[in-house]
């Protein structure tokens, strides 16, 4: 959970090296940007 951290900027692509991620929570931070589209390639990824 990366959450309420006020991050800034994109959403890093590198999260797709993260083949066993789930659950990705992001809300509450200051990103910008278009989702990577190599996150659609995590097998696991529900939320």
């Amino acid at each position: 959970q990366l959450s309420f951290n006020h991050f800034k900027g994109e959403i890093p692509k590198e999260l797709a090296n993260l083949p066993d991620l789930r659950y990705l929570y992001l809300q509450q931070n200051r990103l910008v940007g278009r989702i990577p589209p190599e996150l659609g390639n995590l097998p696991y990824l529900r939320q």
